[in-house]
């Protein structure tokens, strides 16, 4: 099953890619935060932020009920509701990249195993 079909069973429509720009604010912001939050995991900001940069996020048509932003492990993207203001993103991304840091895959890029924090 390809990923445009696994979106659309869950009832997300792409509308738009965010330029790399905002995904490095993105990255930014959520790699201080948690780099602040949890410094006795002695979270390296560099690091996070280079990890979080790499990450495909989209704006997205998304069925009432859905949470404002979902990470989809198959393609290692977000997708932030079209509906929120680009301004308050960074509140539904952190959430969001806890999701994608948890996420563990095998050789064959399939998501096995999550840790938590």
């Amino acid at each position: 099953m390809s990923i445009n079909s696994d979106l659309k069973k869950e009832g997300i429509e792409v509308v738009s890619k965010l330029d790399t720009l905002k995904v490095n604010s993105i990255a930014k912001t959520i790699a201080e935060k948690l780099t602040s939050a949890f410094s006795e995991y002695d979270f390296k900001t560099d690091e996070l932020f280079k990890k979080l940069a790499r990450l495909n996020m989209y704006t997205a048509k998304v069925p009432n009920g859905l949470s404002e932003a979902n990470y989809f492990y198959k393609n290692t993207s977000i997708y932030y509701n079209e509906k929120i203001d680009l301004n308050d993103i960074y509140k539904y991304a952190l959430h969001e990249c806890i999701h994608y840091l948890q996420e563990r895959k095998n050789s064959s890029r399939k998501a096995f195993k999550t840790w938590t924090l």
